[in-house]
């Protein structure tokens, strides 16, 4: 499947902020008593997580692998429209602090939007879940701080009474502004995090006896990723843009690829109570850029979450 991908040379970032901004404002001038009358809740994610090759380096001399803990906040509005149906709006705030590559330390706060609908009564009955969402996200290397803004389509429906199957497409553009200073190569692009990718996934959810849940998860991604080496990797045969890399540093340098992206990951989650549930997950990816350029990782997390 070839996905083309086009850029806005219009200043693309300016007009994510603006979209975000506008939802935002639209949020806070709904009346209170609207905002009373719906359905409202908020959710804690904390996560530690294991990457085995944190720079995304096609050779294992460029490799290295990391830990860090993430923190996501989030409060949703829903506002149901029919039975079994509803709108939301919301609010979100994440962080990121790794143990050893501080530059990759993130802040980030955006706004979404979303809708559910459901084709008929009865578990059985499929979902559709439609997903907009605006962030902006300040790394302590500058070189990927900028705007994201994600769209998403995902259909679900319970096959049996323990076991649902899902599918999704979405869509994510990331934009970060250029920075002169980091110029690696004057014959190539700086912006190495403009990238656009698209990705499709399916799911299997098993639900066991003891209230426990097993999830089987495969995607595929297509379009640009951004990968790190130091000066002389094979990336500089296929990067479109390079740039100095002051998140990573150890001079390495980030390039902007064209890549397929393949990931098969397995999930296990226990309820600790009515509002909270643990989860060990591990997933392996592997990608494919031109010129029979790849690269691995392994990723693993432990998840805790917190509903109020």
């Amino acid at each position: 499947m070839e996905i083309k991908v086009s850029r806005d040379s219009k200043d693309p970032h300016r007009r994510l902020i603006k979209n975000a901004v506008a939802l935002l404002c639209v949020l806070l001038l709904l009346p209170a008593s609207y905002l009373q009358a719906a359905e409202s809740d908020a959710m804690l994610n904390l996560r530690l997580a294991h990457h085995s090759n944190v720079p995304n380096a096609a050779d294992d001399i460029n490799t290295f692998s990391d830990r860090f803990l993430k923190v996501d906040y989030s409060r949703n509005w829903r506002f149901v429209t029919a039975p079994g149906n509803w709108f939301s709006v919301g609010m979100l705030t994440q962080g990121d602090v790794w143990q050893q590559t501080s530059g990759m330390n993130r802040l980030a706060a955006g706004v979404a939007v979303g809708y559910s609908h459901k084709f008929g009564l009865g578990l059985e009955a499929p979902r559709l879940n439609l997903r907009s969402q605006w962030l902006y996200q300040d790394f302590e290397g500058s070189v990927r701080s900028g705007p994201v803004q994600s769209h998403s389509v995902a259909l679900s429906r319970w096959v049996a009474d323990n076991i649902q199957l899902s599918g999704s497409w979405s869509w994510t553009a990331q934009s970060a502004p250029s920075r002169r200073e980091l110029l690696a190569n004057p014959a190539f692009d700086v912006d190495v995090f403009n990238q656009e990718q698209q990705q499709l996934t399916v799911q299997a959810d098993y639900l066991l006896n003891n209230s426990h849940a097993l999830s089987l998860h495969l995607s595929a991604t297509d379009g640009d990723t951004g990968a790190s080496a130091r000066p002389g990797s094979a990336l500089l045969r296929i990067g479109e843009a390079i740039a100095r890399d002051n998140g990573i540093d150890r001079g390495y340098l980030a390039y902007r690829v064209a890549a397929r992206r393949y990931a098969a990951g397995l999930q296990w989650s226990l309820p600790l109570s009515m509002d909270s549930s643990l989860s060990l997950g591990a997933e392996r990816r592997l990608a494919r850029a031109d010129a029979g350029v790849r690269y691995r990782e392994t990723r693993v997390h432990l998840d805790y979450l917190k509903r109020f």
